[in-house]
């Protein structure tokens, strides 16, 4: 294969990794609101979908180390550990201004990608914290702990059933 095509094969395999990266970019930001509104299910799906991008970029990823390995071999530079940046340098202008560009791009897309993630990561475990803590209230209330104040001031004598959350009487 040809210097020519093995450029054209690295520039597809970029682009279309560039495309997985905007969707997954745009699936991050969308699940700041799914982690805001109480939908399990548009979480799930929001999941499934992330989790299905993140293959296809792994896929990707192992093509693009490939064509990059190939490229890299042809003009002379670093094989073993094939870098954008320094196969642009030795292509012409116009091949390698194309690919520090998309260099520049992907850099761009997985950044915001991981402050969107860090961002979601925050409301998650807020959430978690929320939830955890809410159950150990819960907890505390079946067994009968007396931490609660009452409005009179006084701690609260009424004992619960532990395991009991429905009262019998009508």
């Amino acid at each position: 294969m040809s210097t020519e095509l093995k450029f054209n094969k690295l520039v597809d395999v970029l682009e279309h990794e560039m495309k997985v990266y905007r969707a997954l970019l745009e699936l991050v930001r969308k699940e700041r609101e799914i982690l805001i509104s109480p939908d399990i299910e548009e979480l799930n799906n929001s999941n499934e979908s992330k989790e299905a991008m993140v293959s296809k970029l792994r896929g990707l990823e192992k093509e693009r180390e490939r064509v990059s390995r190939e490229l890299a071999h042809e003009v002379s530079a670093d094989a073993e550990n094939p870098r954008l940046l320094e196969i642009a340098q030795k292509l012409e202008l116009i091949k390698g201004d194309r690919l520090r560009s998309i260099h520049a791009t992907l850099q761009l897309l997985v950044t915001r990608i991981k402050e969107y993630n860090k961002e979601n990561e925050i409301l998650v475990k807020s959430a978690l914290t929320n939830i955890t803590g809410a159950m150990d209230a819960v907890k505390q209330k079946i067994a009968g702990n007396k931490s609660t104040y009452q409005d009179k001031g006084k701690i609260e004598d009424k004992k619960v059933d532990a395991g009991r959350l429905v009262s019998r009487s009508i």
